[in-house]
């Protein structure tokens, strides 16, 4: 709506193919989150409850994870009985409008069901499980500036991009891949696997055997 958004046209921010083939969008200044199915090639919109809706994905049961820019909040809708549910995240300060984190993109690993969102104002990258419903914060190796997309590799390891903006006025900025590597939640010292945060593992807990 123009007389709401100011806008003269609808402008979509981003897109994600669901597992079933339709097509999710979001309008970030639109406030509309939505669905084109190619089929019968009809549009279906929805007005989150927060402000910002960016950049959404559809995890493996369908289940649509949005990030309230303006609010700080991860947003959950579920398309089968049109429900909103909203996480603040925990790297933000409470204000009037929600918190002061920005969470600029959001992927969905449709292989182990974990939401990754970025934390641009906290240089962080978080990720939520929804079973558990809980958060886990995971701080930039540098300053970020702005964190971008979020895509997962075979391991499961969670990778961002940064922008080339200057995190400190007057200098250069350097735009950079993160990668964040988690060892499984088996990991443990001597069990003969070399796991992330290892530069070596023998078999043993023994400190002065060269290991």
């Amino acid at each position: 709506d123009p007389a709401e958004t100011g806008l003269s046209i609808p402008v979509p921010y981003g897109c994600d193919v669901a597992p079933d083939g339709t097509i999710w969008w979001t309008q970030l200044f639109g406030q509309r989150v939505g669905r084109f199915d190619p089929v019968t090639e009809t549009l279906t919109a929805w007005r989150p409850p927060f402000y910002g809706p960016r950049r959404g994905h559809v995890d493996q049961d369908g289940i649509v994870w949005v990030p309230g820019y303006g609010t700080g909040v991860l947003g959950r809708f579920d398309p089968k009985i049109e429900r909103w549910k909203e996480y603040a995240l925990p790297t933000g300060v409470p204000g009037a409008f929600g918190t002061s984190e920005l969470p600029y993109a959001l992927n969905a690993n449709r292989r182990n069901g974990e939401v990754w969102v970025t934390g641009s104002n906290s240089d962080t990258l978080i990720r939520f499980r929804p079973s558990s419903e809980e958060f886990a914060v995971f701080p930039m190796p540098t300053r970020g500036s702005f964190t971008r997309e979020i895509e997962f590799d075979p391991d499961d390891n969670a990778w961002t991009c940064t922008s080339n903006e200057p995190d400190v006025a007057g200098t250069r900025g350097r735009g950079k891949f993160v990668k964040i590597e988690l060892a499984p939640r088996d990991a443990a010292c001597g069990n003969g696997r070399v796991e992330p945060g290892e530069d070596c593992d023998d078999g043993n807990d023994v400190d002065c055997d060269a290991c």
